[in-house]
């Protein structure tokens, strides 16, 4: 067993453990140049999909940690006259 395969074995292991978003657009990248502007906004756009997936999960745990929830706004209402 070379190095190359161990390094290939060790890729592959890593893979499993990533997130598939973030795996998905590690291999679009592969396809373009690092400075293609194709490669500008894959990175852009994986950074925001990142943060939108982690902005749900948050609010997710929010639900469930009593400590964390936030307390319900209550509504004033305004005449109007």
């Amino acid at each position: 067993m070379g190095v190359n395969d161990i390094a290939r074995r060790v890729k592959k292991e890593e893979a499993g453990f990533r997130c598939p978003v973030g795996n998905l657009f590690m291999k679009m990248e592969g396809i373009g140049r690092d400075d293609s502007p194709l490669a500008m906004h894959l990175s852009r756009a994986a950074y925001e999909i990142l943060q939108a997936v982690k902005s749900i999960a948050e609010d997710g745990i929010s639900r469930l940690d009593p400590e964390k929830r936030q307390p319900k706004k209550k509504r004033t209402k305004i005449e109007v006259s």
